[in-house]
């Protein structure tokens, strides 16, 4: 029994040696965690390039002032080979070029100068004039260009859905003498606000009844024909008059006499891509079957085309135009 005393003494001596070093050490425990270490550094933002600043008036890039441009129209006209008797009979294509033009433009400050060239067939001039901006809307233009007579005579053909003007434009540029290419001086006035009104008036070099410009005094003369035309653009619609003041010798070597004109217009486009012009006028002529009769023939006239665009809403895009 001593020796179990003993050594029972000497077990409970351990294990209070054991708990008095478990006391003062403590148990291993892992320190609690600090979520705001814990979580890891976001990775660091992309690093971005700021917008170049604008380019200042003097650092940016100038316009040429001289510009050269053209264009080329062909046709391809498709149709019988002859008379077609029978329905197997063939059908032939024909391509034709309409138009090959080159043009050149000179700008500086307010003054503007173009030329323009038809090379297709013999090579003639179209437009040379030179224009001056005067201020307050106004300006001043003199060489040859279009004679401001009708909506449609004054649209350029690379606008209007037809290859070609027509017959009745022929009579009313080179027969009577209204609108199309002359020598001559014109002023002008134009805002672009508001109902966008504009008016020309100026004084034409008129032509023979072949459309040739007077050379001598021995053929039918021409003499210079006044003008003017006035115009408004309310919205998608514009509407313009236009008058003119002409002067001819119906019989040659015989006295000169003055026939008038005037005409009124509509011009439609839509956001939709519909299209319209609506033109009628009346005149007198000297075109009668007795000139030296001395009683001038009356003239009257209209026209319409109506178109609409498919595609074609920026430029340069393609598009199809039925009208």
């Amino acid at each position: 029994s001593a020796i179990r005393g003993t050594c029972g003494n000497a077990l409970a001596m351990r294990c209070i040696a054991v708990f008095l070093l478990f006391a003062v050490a403590g148990p291993t425990v892992a320190p609690p965690s600090d979520p705001v270490a814990a979580t890891p550094a976001p990775a660091p933002a992309p690093a971005v390039t700021p917008p170049a600043p604008p380019l200042s008036k003097e650092s940016r890039p100038e316009k040429s002032p001289l510009e050269i441009s053209g264009r080329v129209v062909a046709r391809e006209t498709v149709g019988p080979a002859g008379p077609r008797e029978d329905p197997r009979d063939p059908w032939t294509g024909r391509l034709s070029l309409q138009s090959a033009r080159v043009g050149v433009t000179y700008r500086l400050d307010d003054v503007l100068a173009e030329v323009e060239a038809e090379l297709e067939g013999k090579p003639r001039l179209r437009d040379a004039y030179v224009r001056l901006d005067t201020g307050w809307g106004t300006a001043l233009r003199a060489g040859q260009f279009k004679a401001p007579f009708g909506a449609m005579a004054m649209e350029s053909s690379w606008t209007l859905p037809t290859v070609e003007r027509g017959r009745l434009d022929d009579l009313l540029v080179d027969g009577l003498q209204l609108g199309g290419r002359r020598p001559g001086a014109q002023a002008e006035w134009s805002r672009r606000n508001g109902i966008r009104p504009r008016v020309e008036i100026g004084l034409w070099q008129g032509s023979d009844q072949e459309g040739n410009r007077r050379e001598d005094e021995t053929s039918e003369t021409i003499g210079e024909t006044a003008g003017a035309r006035a115009s408004v653009r309310p919205g998608p619609l514009e509407l313009g008059l236009s008058g003119a003041w002409r002067v001819a010798q119906p019989v040659p070597n015989a006295a000169f006499e003055r026939f008038w004109a005037a005409g009124a217009d509509l011009t439609l486009e839509t956001a939709s891509r519909v299209r319209a012009w609506v033109e009628s006028g009346a005149g007198s002529s000297w075109a009668d079957e007795d000139p030296a009769a001395g009683k001038h023939a009356t003239f009257g006239y209209g026209r319409m085309v109506a178109a609409w665009r498919l595609g074609g809403a920026s430029r340069g895009a393609p598009y199809v135009e039925a009208f």
